[in-house]
C-alpha cells in the first residue's frame, strides 16, 4: 500500500470505485441493470462508482459474481475493498461531518466552491462554523465542540496543503449575512482576506447586480481528484450538491460537465480577485 492510500483510505476508495465502473462497463452492464440485479437502487451504483458510497464485502461477493471474475480478479477487488476500511482522522467525526466527502476532499487537487449565502466550509473561523452549526444543523454540546475539533483539522488540512488549488466563489450576501452577530462576521471577512492572499487560494464574489446566472439553484463543490488528466472527462471529477443541510454526490460525465459548465457561468458573473477583496474590506470598513 502506498503512503497516500496510508495517510487516506480514500484514495483505495476511488481506486475501487474506478475498478467497479471498469468492470461493469467490460461486462456490457449498465447501472440500471447492476442495480436491478443485486437488489440495489441505481443512485447506489453510482455512489459506489465514484467512491461516494461505502462497500461492503457482500457487495463484493454480488458484484464479483455479476461481472463473472477469475479467483486472481475476485481477490484483488477483495483486497482493495479491505483497504477502504481503514481509519481516517476523520472517521471519529462520522457523526457530525460526511465521510465519504472529506475523504474525496482530502484525495483532491483542486476544489472549486459555489456558496451564494454562507462562507464555504474550508474557509469558515471557529466561531462562524459553531454559529452556522447552530443556526442551520441545530448542533449544540457536545456536538457542537466535535463538529468545531473536526473543522479546524478539515480546514487545516486543505488549506495547509499545498497540493490543494481552492477556487471559492460566493454570493455578496455573505458578506452582509452576520451569522453569530456582527463581531463573528466581522472576524470571519478578516479571515478571508488573510486567506485570498494564499498562493493556493482563489476568492471571489459574485455582486447583487450580478442577477443572471445559475448560482441561485445553491450551492456546490466540483473536486478533481489527485492524478486526474484534464480533459478526460468525468472519472476522476466529482460533484457535492447541498441539499438541506446534507448533500448528494454524482461523477457521470454528462453531470459533471454539466455542473463544471454551471461554476464556469458563476465565475464569468464573479469580480476579479482584486476587485472581491476591495468589496470585502469596504464591508469591514462600515
Amino acid at each position: 500500500m502506498g503512503d497516500r492510500e496510508r495517510r487516506n483510505p480514500g484514495v483505495s476508495r476511488r481506486r475501487l470505485a474506478a475498478e467497479l465502473r471498469r468492470l461493469r462497463e467490460r461486462s456490457g452492464l449498465d447501472v440500471g441493470e447492476v442495480a436491478r440485479r443485486c437488489g440495489w437502487s441505481p443512485a447506489h451504483v453510482a455512489r459506489m462508482e465514484t467512491g461516494a458510497a461505502p462497500i461492503r464485502a457482500t457487495d463484493i461477493r454480488c458484484l464479483a459474481d455479476l461481472y463473472h471474475l477469475t479467483d486472481t480478479e475476485r481477490a484483488a477487488l477483495t483486497e482493495l475493498a479491505e483497504r477502504t476500511a481503514a481509519n481516517s482522522w476523520w472517521s471519529r467525526f462520522s457523526d457530525v461531518l460526511q465521510p465519504e466527502f472529506v475523504d474525496l476532499e482530502q484525495d483532491a487537487s483542486r476544489i472549486r466552491l459555489w456558496e451564494p449565502l454562507l462562507v464555504p466550509a474550508p474557509l469558515r473561523t471557529d466561531a462562524y462554523l459553531c454559529a452556522c452549526a447552530r443556526a442551520v444543523q441545530a448542533l449544540d454540546g457536545p456536538d457542537l465542540d466535535q463538529l468545531a475539533t473536526a473543522q479546524s483539522a478539515r480546514r487545516s488540512a486543505v488549506l495547509g496543503e499545498s497540493r490543494v488549488s481552492l477556487d471559492a466563489v460566493i454570493g455578496e450576501a455573505v458578506l452582509n449575512n452576520a451569522v453569530g452577530g456582527p463581531q463573528v462576521l466581522r472576524t470571519q471577512l478578516e479571515f478571508l482576506l488573510h486567506a485570498a492572499r494564499l498562493p493556493a487560494v482563489t476568492l471571489r464574489v459574485v455582486p447583487f447586480t450580478a442577477h443572471d446566472h445559475p448560482g441561485h439553484a445553491g450551492g456546490f463543490s466540483v473536486l478533481t481528484l489527485a492524478g486526474a488528466t484534464p480533459g478526460e472527462g468525468g472519472e476522476d471529477v466529482v460533484i457535492h450538491t447541498e441539499l438541506s443541510g446534507a448533500g448528494a454526490f454524482f461523477g457521470d460525465h454528462d453531470g459533471v460537465a454539466r455542473q463544471a459548465a454551471r461554476f464556469t457561468w458563476i465565475e464569468e458573473a464573479a469580480l476579479s480577485s482584486r476587485a472581491s477583496c476591495a468589496l470585502i474590506q469596504r464591508y469591514l470598513n462600515r
